[in-house]
């Protein structure tokens, strides 16, 4: 079991893939594919849609480089975001 977390770069859902979700995310070392349930989609849809960061927790599968996550369980990745050459507010 392992914990990942990243901004995601990428989400599909395709109709042939019979509802699992697969998102990547980075962080600044690595991708990790995310692969999602049909239960698991449903359950967070609207955070699955909306995020623009997760943390997954899943069983890990390593074949080189490509690191996959099975997840089992997920959450938002609370990001500050700013504009290049524009200071955040606190």
């Amino acid at each position: 079991m392992v914990w990942a977390a990243g901004v995601i770069v990428a989400k599909q859902r395709l109709p042939t893939a019979k509802g699992f979700a697969f998102y990547v995310m980075e962080d600044r070392t690595a991708r990790v594919q995310a692969i999602i349930s049909p239960d698991l989609w449903e359950a967070h849809r609207v955070l699955l849609r909306d995020a623009r960061a997760l943390i997954v927790q899943g069983q890990v599968t390593r074949l080189g480089r490509a690191v996959t996550v099975k997840v089992q369980r997920l959450s938002e990745l609370p990001l500050r975001w700013s504009e290049p050459g524009v200071e955040a507010a606190d």
